[in-house]
């Protein structure tokens, strides 16, 4: 009949039959499992007026709900506490946080001396700073370093740290910045660099430099040698004053350390590259004997049982060979 509402219920099996448990059967209880890891604070310590947050970790700790209770100690011991305050926490995953915000400290000590140990340094020189209090054991400090700005004239923060009175007074340290001279740029170039005699084992090695509107600066050479893994590695250096648009000088050429290879007469300018940097192959002019040489590189991705695929080659003679990914 339209209108009319039928609730249908289902009818339960038949027989209906219960078992009862028999005493001292074995039987394995199923729980979720639930443990508390870590509870700590976000910080080590906070400043009066500072928001602290509470974090509880765990294994399966679930949506809660959790509380926090926050108590406070005026004994040094510990031994007795008060509570505080009582925070709900939020819980996401296996992790429950609540924030609380310190409340200020009421006025008490006062700061009776805060000065530098020395009032001249030089740039880069490490200053001391010594302060004073009373009333104010295990306060925090709030130490700003500050400079005038030349343009506006206004002074500015220039570096800020916290420090903790310990029997009365503090001791820090801060690190005068250096000065940042610019150098004039000099309109000079190096022409030509040779060997004046061929390099040797225990001897000295003669090197000399051809210089345009140089004069008068000092030039540093540097005496490199590849090891057995190509890397090139400063065995020597000597600095000299341009005269008369040249400068040369001699560097002692140390033996080769026990037990390794002579070096290789190829070599790459680094061991790894990237994608838009320069490739740069140096060949041994003595082994290459005036001949051409031809350096193909390739590349594979780092995945099993891929192929190498050339991606460049490198052609020369008697010098360097440069290729461009």
């Amino acid at each position: 009949m339209a209108g009319q509402e039928i609730e249908l219920k289902p009818r339960l099996p038949e027989p209906v039959t219960t078992r009862p448990l028999k005493t001292g059967a074995a039987f394995t209880l199923v729980l979720p499992r639930k443990r508390f890891v870590y509870r700590h604070w976000d910080k080590e310590k906070y400043l009066p007026g500072e928001e602290a947050q509470l974090i509880l970790e765990g294994e399966g700790i679930g949506e809660g709900p959790y509380e926090f209770r926050i108590e406070s100690s005026d004994d040094k011991q510990g031994k007795s506490w008060r509570e505080v305050a009582t925070l709900k926490a939020t819980v996401e995953g296996d992790k429950a946080s609540a924030k609380f915000k310190l409340p200020k400290a009421p006025p008490r000590g006062r700061i009776t001396k805060a000065e530098w140990r020395r009032t001249f340094a030089k740039p880069g020189d490490r200053i001391g700073l010594h302060v004073e209090a009373e009333g104010y054991e295990g306060a925090l400090l709030d130490l700003r370093v500050e400079r005038k700005n030349p343009q506006t004239g206004e002074w500015e923060t220039y570096a800020s740290w916290r420090g903790e009175i310990e029997d009365g007074k503090y001791e820090g340290v801060f690190p005068a910045p250096p000065v940042k001279r610019e150098r004039p740029l000099v309109a000079g170039e190096i022409v030509a660099l040779r060997w004046i005699d061929k390099p040797q084992e225990n001897a000295a090695v003669w090197m000399e430099a051809t210089l345009r509107n140089l004069d008068g600066t000092a030039l540093e050479f540097f005496l490199e040698r590849s090891d057995a893994e190509g890397n090139w590695v400063q065995i020597g250096k000597a600095i000299s004053t341009v005269r008369g648009s040249a400068a040369k000088n001699s560097v002692l050429v140390p033996p080769l350390p026990e037990g390794a290879q002579p070096p290789s007469p190829v070599h790459f300018s680094k061991c790894a590259f990237h994608g838009g940097e320069d490739l740069v192959v140096s060949v041994d002019p003595k082994w290459l004997d005036g001949k051409a040489f031809e350096v193909k590189l390739e590349r594979r991705q780092l995945r099993q049982g891929s192929s190498w695929e050339e991606i460049a080659q490198i052609k020369g003679r008697r010098g360097h060979g440069k290729a461009e990914e």
